[in-house]
């Protein structure tokens, strides 16, 4: 028996490389696509209780209701067909904690919620008869296997739902059949915490199928375990009833899974990037999983090489079937990495534990000494790799977390890092709030949760400005909704434009056409273009089409409306006589600059290029640089430009290393860039030589530092 120095000794090593493994996978960045419309729901639920209306978009599919009833029909109770909100508790936990702490308390509580499944992973390897030092090592190799995968949002308590799965399945298969209960809690809460649930349903079936098939047999299964089968069978039964019952969406709770995922128009919905195969997903590189699942299947191969009387185990022989279609799962959808890593960790452990113990007795280490020697080998290498894991992760997670944040001067919490809040549209949100602006918008599907969350709803829940689509997908839109949203944003029916290269006139014209009567028919008069989408088809034809006017502009997005429409005249009316609020000066300046593009006159000229002057002291920006650029057409106004880009160059190289150890470096770096950009090209055209070389050479800076800020502030 190791000493209990040795057993702290072993414990205290585990502990760190879990926390540590817990540390490195919660700090993934993600844009928060799902966190917001968390938010937002866990506001709604708040507010109007759980229910299939959908507030948020004029897009969404309606709940079943019949007009000429006097009330509710039984059948619209049983089967509701609206937002089927299965992630609707999850939401107002999020919401909850968002009160309670801010948006940085979400940070903490996914943090919190791996921990837990760390050490829920860690007491399922052990259950399974694994040591503590494989369960933990497995444990914190899955979390890490899984990081790219996982943000803020509901898919992260099923996580920790899925490994208390396994841990009730090893402790009712190996000490008392009567744990099986523990599953009907367990479903009734993850069947309203996230619709994940079905997963649990198919880890019990390939748990429970093969067994009954046998007990079928006679002679097939004992005694005991004819009865433990039996009560798994009921455990399980009594859950798929409890996780319709107990659900506000009672029978569509259980349905509604089979639509995403079997219906005939859900091979449509796999253009979601966490729904495409591995192989071809573009959230993260399928390497790493593919190096966990080669690993755990040479492990399993090398423990039943050495041990195949093992094989004849019933809880290995269902390990390995639990895990193999979990990793067949994760092969057609990148969401499930994280679900089979999840899955199959504890009985890695296990494998691990038979091939080491089968190694060793192949090589002789049987004797007491030996085998002391080997645990304190096993101790050293432990603590060699939680203190390799905290060099490597730690210093990483403090440049990246708490390190002046390069990308914003004011969003630079910890939850801001980590979803990128500063490129959320914040500003055209408050734009439209402080103008009571109200009605039908375009938007791209990722920013969909963010306009639902970021308003303040009426009496009824309902935003002000309805959003088109967001990333709820099947759960609250048809797939009419889809073939809509791809249909603009990819130009369909209008002579499709793509890419950057300049397209023939009668190309764009016909497109710009077509949108403008699409986004009519559709009563759509607001459009909200990201700076990362200007090269979409949608987006294209927005900003060329003159009915549409421009009414704000920041770095991030540009806000436009349809003049055509009433509400859209008088918005773009209180812009031009100055009446419209704005959230800041600098989108104020930056605005009314770019709306005078391009200018009629020498003077609009001027006057564009001292907006974007003044917009760029209120908050730099390449932006404005570029506004200032544009709006010179004469030689006098140019010069004047270049002058103002000669400004911002020279302060910055001057005041670089200042500016450096502040919040915002990186928009400074950027405007610094672009006026560079135009000095280098100006001097090229008037064979300035020594203009030339300086603005060259601090371009190539320029570059560099920004090819670092990649590298070193995006984790």
């Amino acid at each position: 028996m190791p000493s209990s120095l040795t057993v702290a000794v072993r414990i205290a090593a585990l502990s760190l490389l879990l926390v540590v493994a817990a540390i490195y996978a919660v700090t993934h960045m993600d844009q928060g696509i799902d966190t917001w419309i968390s938010l937002a729901g866990g506001r709604d639920v708040v507010t109007h209780g759980v229910r299939d209306a959908d507030p948020f978009s004029f897009n969404s599919r309606r709940p079943v209701t019949d007009a000429n009833a006097a009330g509710p029909r039984m059948s619209d109770w049983l089967h509701p067909g609206g937002w089927i909100n299965q992630n609707w508790l999850t939401h107002l936990l999020l919401y909850r904690l968002r009160d309670l702490g801010g948006l940085d308390a979400l940070v903490v509580w996914k943090l919190v919620n791996y921990l837990l499944v760390a050490v829920v992973l860690a007491l399922a390897g052990r259950a399974l008869g694994a040591p503590w030092t494989w369960s933990a090592l497995a444990a914190a190799t899955a979390l890490a296997v899984s990081r790219a995968y996982l943000s803020m949002r509901a898919q992260d308590v099923s996580n920790l739902l899925i490994a208390l799965l396994v841990l009730v399945l090893a402790v009712a298969g190996r000490r008392s059949r009567q744990w099986a209960w523990a599953l009907v809690p367990l479903f009734a809460v993850w069947a309203n915490a996230h619709g994940g649930f079905i997963y649990g349903f198919i880890v019990m079936a390939v748990v429970l199928v093969p067994d009954v098939l046998r007990a079928r047999k006679a002679g097939g299964v004992p005694a005991s375990e004819r009865q433990r089968l039996v009560t798994l069978i009921a455990a399980t039964a009594a859950a798929v009833f409890v996780s319709a019952a107990l659900s506000p969406y009672k029978l569509a709770n259980l349905t509604h899974p089979l639509v995403i995922s079997v219906s005939a128009d859900a091979p449509r919905w796999r253009v979601v990037r966490e729904w495409k195969p591995l192989f071809s997903n573009p959230v993260a590189s399928p390497w790493p999983f593919v190096a966990f699942a080669v690993a755990a299947v040479l492990v399993f191969a090398a423990r039943y090489r050495f041990a195949p009387s093992a094989t004849a185990d019933r809880l290995a022989a269902t390990g390995a079937r639990v895990v193999l279609v979990s990793f067949l799962l994760a092969l057609t959808s990148g969401r499930f990495v994280p679900v089979a890593c999840i899955t199959a960790a504890p009985f890695l452990a296990t494998w691990l534990d038979g091939a080491g113990t089968a190694l060793a007795r192949r090589a002789g280490l049987e004797t007491a000494a030996q085998k002391r020697l080997a645990s304190r080998w096993v101790d050293a290498l432990l603590w060699v790799a939680a203190l390799a894991s905290v060099l490597l992760v730690l210093p990483r997670a403090q440049r990246t977390y708490l390190a002046p944040w390069p990308h914003d001067e004011q969003r630079t919490g910890l939850f801001d890092r980590m979803t990128f809040s500063h490129q959320r549209p914040w500003g055209p949100c408050a734009f439209l709030a402080a103008n009571g602006v109200s009605g039908r918008m375009w938007n791209f599907w990722d920013e969909g949760g963010f306009l639902a969350s970021c308003q303040q709803p009426d009496g009824s829940g309902r935003p002000p400005v309805q959003i088109f689509i967001d990333g709820r997908a099947q759960a609250a839109y048809d797939v009419g909704a889809l073939q809509s949203y791809l249909g603009l944003l990819n130009g369909d029916g209008g002579a499709p434009v793509s890419g950057k290269d300049a397209a023939p006139p009668a190309e764009l014209a016909a497109l710009r056409s077509w949108t403008a009567d699409r986004l009519r028919e559709l009563g759509v008069w607001i459009a909200l273009v990201p700076a990362g989408h200007q090269s979409t088809a949608i987006a294209r034809a927005v900003v060329g089409l003159p009915g549409w006017k421009l009414v704000y502009i920041d770095p991030e997005h540009g806000l436009f409306v349809d003049t055509g429409d009433p509400l859209g005249r008088a918005l773009s009316d209180r812009v031009a006589d100055g009446s419209a609020r704005y959230p800041s000066a600098a989108s104020a300046r930056l605005t009314a600059a770019f709306r005078l593009l391009p200018p009629a006159t020498e003077a609009d000229q001027r006057r564009a290029v001292d907006l974007a002057r003044e917009s760029y002291r209120a908050r730099p920006s390449g932006l404005a640089v570029l506004c200032a650029i544009r709006a010179a057409r004469t030689a006098a106004v140019r010069a004047e430009a270049l002058r103002f880009c000669r400004e911002v160059a020279e302060e910055f190289e001057t005041n670089r290393q200042r500016h450096r150890a502040a919040d915002g470096y990186a928009l400074r770096l950027d405007a610094a860039s672009t006026a560079l950009q135009q000095l280098a090209a100006d001097a090229n055209k008037n064979k300035q030589a020594d203009v030339l070389r300086w603005a060259a050479a601090q371009l190539a800076r320029c570059r560099t530092e920004q090819e670092e800020i990649v590298r070193t502030a995006l984790w």
